[in-house]
């Protein structure tokens, strides 16, 4: 898959180790980063049922 990250989300409570590298990614590619409080709720965010660190809205073709 090809694509562009738009945006990333990151969950505050998420560990530093898990979150760290993308954190420093984003910053390089200049990727805008959104804080959401907590994991459970950028997991509902997701549509998923568990917690996730991270996140990204991403635009791009399908292969």
């Amino acid at each position: 898959m090809n694509c562009n990250v738009l945006q990333v989300y990151i969950a505050k409570d998420a560990e530093e180790h898990v979150t760290k590298k993308i954190k420093e990614l984003c910053e390089e590619k200049s990727i805008r980063i959104v804080y959401v409080d907590t994991m459970k709720e950028l997991g509902v965010m997701c549509g998923i049922d568990v917690n996730a660190a991270a996140a990204a809205d991403i635009i791009g073709e399908k292969k």
